[in-house]
C-alpha cells in the first residue's frame, strides 16, 4: 500500500519520499512508513499520517508528524526541523508545510509535526482518476542541526562523553554501593545515579544513608532490572511485553524520564482492543497524555469498544470521565 525510498544529499540534511497508493480506501487510523535513518546513521526516523485526526477539534484535517525512533537510533535525542510537501498521483504540489527545529527526545516529545497538516476536503484532488486509484506523494525534508562546529569541539565531547557513560557502569557493574534485592535477586547499583534519577530512590537511601541493601517486593526482577537499565541507558531493548509494569514503576519510583518513554511507547501501540487497557493504566500512573488520547478514542469507536466485556469493569472516576466526554460529543 505504501513505501518509503530515502534520498541522502548531504550530512545531517537527507529527503524521504513516502507514497500512499488508494488513499481513498485507508481504513487504518494512523498510516506508519518504513523506519529511515540519517546519513550519519546515528538517527532512525518514522512519518506518521492521521487520515483523520485523533483531536476531536481537528477532524476535519490530516495530521502529519516526524517521530524520532529513540529506541532504534544510538543517541537518546536530536535536533532536527523538515519540510513536508504533498503531491497528487500526477506529481503536482498541493500543499507545503514547514516545522521548525525541535528537539526529539523522551524528556520532550519523540512525535513531532502538524495536526492540521491540510484539510480532508481538499483531498477532492485524489479522487479525479479516471477509473485509476488514487495516489498521494509525500516529499519531506529532514535538516539536522550541527550540535558540533569543529572537529577540535567534536573531539572533546566525545571525550566528556567517555567520562559520562554511565551504561559502561552498568555492564561492567563496578564501583556498585547498593544492592536492590527483588524476591531474593540482587540487582547491584549506584546510590548516586539512582537517586540523581528517580526521587523515591533518593529519598530511600537519604533516610539510610548506612544501608546498602534495599529490598522491592511489588514488582518482579525483569522490571526492576530493566527500569533501571533505562537510567543508566536513557533506551531498553524487548521490554514491550514489559510496559504497563514499567510505567507503574515509574510512577511510583518517580522517575520521569522512564515515564514518558514508556508513555510514549504505549501511545504508539494504542488500538481499540487495547484502549481499555490503557486508559486504566494512564489513569493510575497520571499518564495524561495516554489517558486523554485513550478517551479520545473510545469515543470515536464508543459502540464497538462498549460491548468488551472489560469494558465493564472499568473504575468508576474512569467511567465517569468516559461518559462525560461521550455526553459532550452527541
Amino acid at each position: 500500500m505504501a513505501f518509503v525510498q530515502l534520498n541522502n544529499t548531504k550530512c545531517g540534511h537527507f529527503s524521504v519520499k513516502w507514497e500512499i497508493n488508494d488513499i481513498d480506501n485507508v481504513r487504518e487510523k494512523r498510516l506508519e512508513s518504513a523506519r529511515f535513518c540519517c546519513p550519519s546513521s546515528k538517527h532512525v526516523f518514522r512519518l506518521f499520517l492521521w487520515p483523520i485526526s485523533e483531536r476531536e477539534e481537528d477532524k476535519d484535517f490530516l495530521s502529519l508528524f516526524l517521530g524520532y525512533e529513540v529506541k532504534y537510533s544510538s543517541e537518546p535525542k536530536v535536533s532536527a526541523k523538515y519540510t513536508v510537501t504533498l503531491y497528487d498521483r500526477n506529481n503536482i504540489k498541493h500543499v507545503t508545510q514547514n516545522v521548525g527545529f525541535h528537539t526529539f527526545s523522551v524528556e520532550t516529545f519523540l512525535n513531532y509535526g502538524m495536526y492540521r497538516f491540510m484539510r480532508r476536503s481538499d483531498l477532492k484532488f485524489i479522487n479525479d482518476c479516471n477509473g485509476s486509484k488514487s495516489k498521494i506523494t509525500i516529499i519531506t525534508e529532514i535538516e539536522e542541526a550541527e550540535d558540533l562546529i569543529t572537529d577540535v569541539i567534536d573531539n572533546k565531547a566525545q571525550q566528556f562523553k567517555t567520562i559520562c557513560d554511565l551504561s559502561s557502569l552498568w555492564k561492567r557493574k563496578t564501583l556498585t554501593d547498593v544492592d536492590i534485592n527483588v524476591n531474593g535477586v540482587i540487582i547491584s547499583a549506584h546510590k548516586a545515579i539512582l537517586s540523581s534519577a528517580s526521587e523515591e530512590f533518593a529519598t530511600m537511601f537519604e533516610s539510610n544513608p548506612e544501608q546498602i541493601c534495599f529490598e522491592i517486593q511489588d514488582f518482579n526482577e525483569t522490571v526492576v532490572r530493566k527500569a533501571i537499565e533505562f537510567i543508566y541507558c536513557s533506551k531498553l531493548d524487548d521490554f514491550q511485553e514489559l510496559c504497563c509494569d514499567l510505567l507503574l514503576f515509574a510512577h511510583k519510583f518517580k522517575i520521569k524520564g522512564l515515564h514518558s518513554f514508556i508513555e510514549n511507547e504505549l501511545l504508539q501501540s494504542l488500538t481499540i482492543n487495547n484502549a481499555i487497557d490503557y486508559i486504566s493504566i494512564a489513569d493510575k500512573t497520571e499518564a495524561n497524555s495516554l489517558k486523554t488520547t485513550c478517551i479520545q478514542l473510545i469515543c470515536k469507536n464508543s459502540k464497538t469498544i462498549a460491548a468488551q466485556e472489560k469494558f465493564q469493569l472499568l473504575e468508576s472516576n474512569v467511567a465517569k470521565e468516559l461518559f462525560t466526554a461521550l455526553i459532550k460529543i452527541k
